[in-house]
């Protein structure tokens, strides 16, 4: 199991010889960054993941936090941590690798699961009751065409269910 130090808002995996088979795998789903062979950074809906599926703990102050106790000290560092959880554990679970695309949204690069896979989607998550404004929805499609990605908004209501609606770049 991955252990988690959390100090201030900084979120990191100290990497061992007992770990590292474990790193190399949450690596290669998309989660963390490495930042050196012996650390790995996650932000905080990654470490979130990593606590719910049971791949990870989080250490704060030499105590171990639950997923409530981790919930509660993870949105002081995002806001939008349940939703990106939300998303991306859906993600993960429809066997898609997850990349994160803007750190101020909840916006991800999404590919099918496969090593030479590029990046085919771009994922926006919208909450309910939040406005997406015409304007936002346009520099979106704009964003897709010019990476040729699909956009794919993901409505999050209040209960975490997500609706996905696809908006298709047919490039010429």
């Amino acid at each position: 199991m991955l252990i988690i130090n959390l100090r201030q808002s900084e979120l990191e995996i100290e990497v061992n010889r007992k770990c590292r088979k474990e790193a190399n795998k949450i690596l290669k789903l998309g989660i963390g960054t490495p930042e050196s062979p012996q650390k790995i950074k996650l932000r905080a809906f990654e470490a979130l993941y990593l606590v719910y599926s049971g791949r990870a703990v989080i250490h704060k102050e030499g105590k171990i936090l639950d997923f409530n106790e981790a919930l509660k000290e993870l949105s002081k560092i995002d806001e939008y941590v349940w939703p990106k959880f939300i998303l991306v554990n859906d993600l993960l679970k429809r066997n898609y690798a997850v990349k994160k695309l803007s750190d101020r949204e909840i916006e991800f690069l999404v590919s099918e699961r496969r090593r030479d896979s590029p990046s085919e989607y771009i994922f926006y998550g919208v909450l309910e009751g939040k406005p997406l404004t015409f304007a936002k929805l346009r520099e979106l499609i704009k964003k897709g065409f010019r990476m040729r990605k699909n956009i794919v908004l993901a409505l999050i209501d209040k209960e975490g269910n997500i609706t996905y609606y696809t908006l298709s770049y047919s490039g010429k």
